[in-house]
């Protein structure tokens, strides 16, 4: 059906040398969109419109939908990156904070360290105290 009244449309464009057509669902074209609703109305069915107009309302319809699309890829992007942006932040505190637990480990090591070397010196200061009290164990004999 819309094929058949597309190509009235066409037919009357080139005849009247028109841009624009309203044919109503009967197949009869009008140049005048209001004289076409009057005689669709007359007639009870619905009329419709052909033409440049109708190209140019589908490229913007089209455009339309595009930048909508771009819109919510915007949308999209902005989330990803609000969600990249905390997912950053949360690995360079916990990098940090592995960072400052080395740190605590490293100083903690050092003081076992030197823990270590104060018990091998207290351990040689018994060691000879040990050799000493042997010695004044040891009975002196007498001359």
């Amino acid at each position: 059906m819309n094929k058949e009244l597309e190509k009235i449309a066409k037919e009357a464009m080139e005849i009247n040398k028109l841009k624009t057509v309203f044919v109503t669902e009967s197949g009869v074209p009008f140049a005048d969109e209001n004289d076409c609703k009057n005689f669709a109305k007359a007639e009870e069915t619905k009329y419709h419109r052909f033409g440049e107009e109708d190209k140019a309302a589908d490229e913007s319809e089209a455009v339309a939908a595009l930048n909508a699309e771009i819109e919510e890829l915007k949308s999209t992007v902005e989330a990803k990156e609000t969600e990249l942006n905390a997912a950053i932040e949360s690995n360079t505190n916990a990098v940090k904070a592995l960072a400052d637990s080395e740190n605590d480990l490293e100083a903690k090591d050092a003081e076992l360290k030197a823990l270590q070397t104060l018990l091998e010196t207290k351990d040689a200061e018994m060691a000879e105290m040990a050799k000493e009290l042997e010695t004044l164990k040891t009975p002196v004999k007498a001359k």
